[in-house]
Order: C-alpha cells, then structure tokens, then sequence
C-alpha cells in the first residue's frame, strides 16, 4: 500500500501538516484552561472579559483546523482508495483466462466493494487518525514535562501498561477480521448464485428452500461480524480501563501536589486535560495498530490481484496470419487427475480455409477451440501460429487474431449499438456492414430504439437469436483475421443462421472454423476439411462425404 501513498504524497504530506496543526491547536487549549482558572482564582474581571474573546477565538481556530483535517484525510482516502480499486480490477482483468476462471467472480466482486470498505475503516483511517494521535501524544508530553516530571512519570508508567495488552491480542484480531473478509466473500458468492439462479427457483418451486439457505448464510455472516466486532470491543475496552485508570491516579496525585502547594488549580486542570492527551492518543494509537495489523490478509490479497497487470498493453504492430495453424501431437486434461479430453491431436488449418469440427456433445470440440485461442495452456505436444510456437505469442496478439462466437452470449449493460462496437467508434459505413452481414439489421426495426434500444441485464430483453446475431456482428465489425463459430447460430432461425454461414464460407480472405450440430449437407459439403471428434480423438478427417461414411456417424442427426 506504500506505493499508493508515495503516488499522492503531496496530499499525505498535507494531510500530516493539518494532523500536526491541529494536535498543536489541541494541545493550546490545556493551557488557555490553566490561564482561565487561574483568572478566576484571583479574582481578575478585567483579565476574565479578556479571556473569554481569547476563548471564542480558539473555538473558532480549532474548528476550522479540525474541519480542514478531515477533509484532508478524506480527500487522501478517497485519492488511494480510488487507484487500488481500479488497479484491483485491472490486474483483474489481465489475468489469463485460466487464472480468470479459478477463482469464483463473486471473490473479485468482493475484493473491490466489501474488502476495499474494510480497508477504509480498519486500515487507511485508522492509519491517518494514528499519525494524528502520535502528534497529540508527541505534544502532550512536551507541555506535561514543562509542568510537572513527576506526574508525567506516573503516566509514563500507564502507558507501558496499556501498551502490552493490545500487542498480544493483535493476532487474535487479525484472525478474526481474516474471517469476517472470508465469510463476506463467500457470502458475496452465494447471493450471486441465488440471484443468477433466478428462473430455477422460480420454475421449480424453490423459494422457500432458498430462503432457508439464505437464512442460514445470513445468520452466519451476522455471526462471524458480532465475533469480530466483539474482539475490537473486548480490545477497545481494555484500553479504555487503562486510559480512565491513569487520569484517575493523575487526579489524585495532583489534589495531593496542590495540598502540598506543589501546583497551583490551574496548573491542575491544565495536567488533567494534558493527560487525556497524554493517555488517550495511546489508547487510540494501539486500537488503530491493531487495526491495521489485522488487514494484512486483506492487504495481501489484493496487493496480489493489482498485482497480475501486465504491461503489455501498447500499441504495436498487427499480427498477420499468413500461413498456417498446426497442432502436432497435442494432449489435454483438466485438473490433476488427468483424464485426457484431447489426445494426439494432429491438424492443420491454412489461411482462408474453411474447417468444421463436429462430434457429440463432450468429444471435445470446445476444448480444441480453447487450445487454439489461448484459453487453455496446460497441453504437451505443438501449436504453431505461422511456425511461432502459440506459446511465445501474446494474449493480447492473439486475441487481435482470434474472434470466437459462441452459443451462449454476454452483453453489456447498454444499447444494441454498445455492444456491437465494444464502446468503441466506427465510420457508419463499417457498421453497416456488419449490421447486414449479421441479420441485425432485419430486427432492428422491431426495436422501439431500433439501434439504440437497450438490451437489459446480459441482453433479457432479447431473444437468444438476437443475441447471437450481435455477437456475430461485434465479430464481423473488428475484422478478425480467423473466426471460430462454436455453435454461434443454434438460437438463429434457420434461414437466416443458412444466409450467414454461407455468405462466411464465400469470403476467401478469413479463415473459418466451425463447432456445429447442424450436419446440413448444403453446407458441410461447402467446407474444405471436416473433422470428427469422439472422446478427445479425431476419428474422421476429410470431405463431408468421407467423414459422413464413418461408422461413428450413425450416432449423430442430419
């Protein structure tokens, strides 16, 4: 986190600069009480009317400095706070796609909402109100000294006392706000599920067995919160004695020194109030320690996250496929267990060829497509883009090179034209263009914004086929060099999904791979290589009417 405040250090530095000042402010007013009682002790009205505009003044100072401390300290946590949210979510999204998907989204989600605010109120504001308490401290003792080394040792004495306590619970505390961040995350997680899981519940008559898990995760979340809650109390609580206890000894001491005529009433008041500045900035300062002791966990984990962004992300020549794709020997498995979903694959796919890969569902054609792109890196055997091992070619290249469409759509919160163009800006010539190749364009018209209509939640206010033909037209308009349709047109009616595919298999420049279902000869017979899959093995290779005659076929429709 040092980095965070090195970057906004001239806003830290102020915010220390009015910590300091107003401890300074603070620490005056100890002073104006031993004057102003020692005005009344003799009797003074003259020096008392005079005290009294002295007083109104430094209310008016120290609120003015205490105002402007706050503002300052928030001002700084707003500034930290802001650029580790957003470097969490940028590393985030710069991770591979297999270190993307171990970790459950509802994690990241709770990084950046629930493990950011713990950070505000259990690390960065404790940290700046500590500075501030250490200058109170720092203040307190110098007056203290002036005034009387005697009872400044009595506090000296305290405070070695009250720092003890707090040190060996500093553990405790961090387990249990390590806890608390855990079941927040995993409470994060199942809300999300819940919620996307909205239909199930609904169709099969769930909600009263959903309202039982909630519950229980609920009362678990409010559970592990009271247990936190209850060991910074128990902490605070033992500080507290010990802050209570010292002024108590400090006022006993000092009714003795004035008895004795060792201080005068005012010299008294003045100790009294120099002690709470004394003890109580101690008290404070190991609560805040402790505090921000027990982030660490949290501290840890999203220093990790911010941590996965890579620099990767200049400008830089685009990479031309000007030859081949080919996979020699290629293995796959997921997980440690290894049981293989692709074995020995060997293919080849050369620019502007036109390829389908069918099979049943599990033979593995996902898979291979997943190999292909970059998702899955965790092969044996060879890859090679244009004779470059797939390995030494970055995500960002690759993904410039590779549009993929799959069956299953995402959009963005936002119009038709949003998530067509990603956000981006295009000539309205190019747009057009992917709008006609697609099919959007034939249901623009029945949209009561036609382009700019918005989509909903993940496009709910869409049909599955509509979806499709704007994730095709997304694709169409960045002009990849190699598009992999991986069941991309099953929601799209026949005739139209007919009129794309075939418009597709006649563009000579892009190099086309397709995962279908739909064994249309019309169409299959239009490709220049089949290839049939059958539990990770590639049994059939061919025209449409070689790998139609292989025995495995009986297994798939027409």
């Amino acid at each position: 986190m040092d980095r965070y405040i090195k970057k906004h250090f001239a806003v830290y530095a102020v915010t220390v600069a009015m910590g300091m000042i107003f401890a300074a402010v603070n620490i005056y007013i100890a002073f104006l009480l031993n004057q102003v009682i020692d005005v009344v002790m003799e009797r003074d009205f003259s020096a008392f009317f005079h005290m009294i505009g002295k007083t109104i003044l430094y209310f008016i100072c120290i609120t003015v400095c205490h105002y402007l401390y706050l503002f300052f300290v928030k001002l700084t946590i707003k500034k930290v706070l802001r650029d580790l949210r957003y470097d969490v979510f940028k590393g985030v999204l710069s991770r591979s796609y297999h270190d993307f998907h171990s970790v459950n989204t509802a994690d990241y989600i709770s990084a950046i909402t629930n493990d950011i605010n713990i950070l505000e109120e259990s690390y960065f504001t404790p940290f700046l109100y500590g500075i501030q308490q250490v200058c109170i401290f720092s203040g307190a003792l110098i007056a203290l000294l002036s005034l009387s080394l005697a009872i400044t040792f009595c506090l000296i004495l305290c405070v070695l006392l009250a720092m003890f306590f707090p040190g060996l619970y500093s553990k405790v505390l961090q387990k249990k706000q390590r806890d608390y961040s855990c079941q927040l995350s995993s409470f994060t997680k199942v809300s999300k599920d819940y919620y996307n899981g909205f239909e199930v519940i609904k169709s099969f008559g769930l909600v009263p067995v959903f309202l039982r898990k909630f519950y229980i995760e609920n009362k678990l979340l409010a559970s592990v919160k009271m247990k936190k809650d209850n060991a910074f109390n128990f902490n605070e609580s033992i500080s507290f004695f010990f802050s209570f206890f010292s002024q108590l000894l400090i006022l006993l001491f000092g009714a003795y020194l004035i008895l004795s005529d060792h201080i005068t009433m005012g010299m008294l008041v003045a100790i009294i109030q120099l002690s709470g500045n004394f003890v109580n900035p101690i008290s404070n300062i190991m609560q805040a320690f402790s505090k921000v002791k027990s982030t660490c966990p949290i501290r840890d984990k999203l220093t990790e996250y911010a941590g996965c962004f890579r620099e990767n992300h200049a400008r830089h020549d685009r990479f031309v496929f000007r030859d081949k794709i080919i996979l020699h020997n290629v293995s796959f498995c997921y997980g440690d267990n290894c049981n293989f979903h692709l074995q020995s694959i060997n293919l080849s796919i050369k620019k502007g060829g036109k390829y389908a890969i069918i099979g049943a569902s599990g033979s593995g054609k996902s898979t291979l497509v997943n190999l292909i792109t970059g998702r899955e890196n965790n092969y044996t055997g060879e890859i090679l883009i244009d004779n470059i091992p797939a390995s030494e070619i970055d995500e960002i290249t690759r993904n410039e090179l590779i549009a993929v469409n799959h069956q299953d759509i995402f959009l963005f919160e936002g119009t038709v034209k949003d998530n067509i163009t990603l956000f981006r800006d295009y000539r309205k010539e190019q747009l057009d263009a992917a709008l006609i190749k697609s099919g959007v364009m034939k249901f623009l018209p029945e949209l009561n914004e036609a382009i700019d209509t918005y989509v909903g939640e993940n496009g709910n206010k869409l049909s599955g086929g509509q979806k499709q033909r704007i994730a095709l037209a997304r694709s169409f308009l960045q002009e990849k060099q190699i598009l992999i349709l991986d069941e991309a047109t099953s929601a799209i009616d026949m005739e139209t999904g007919f009129e794309i595919e075939n418009e597709l298999l006649h563009d000579s420049g892009l190099t086309l791979i397709t995962i279908t279902h739909r064994l249309s000869s019309e169409l299959l017979s239009q490709y220049d290589q089949i290839f049939l899959l059958e539990k990770g093995i590639i049994i059939g290779t061919g025209s449409y009417e070689d790998v139609m005659n292989h025995k495995s076929m009986s297994g798939l429709s027409c």
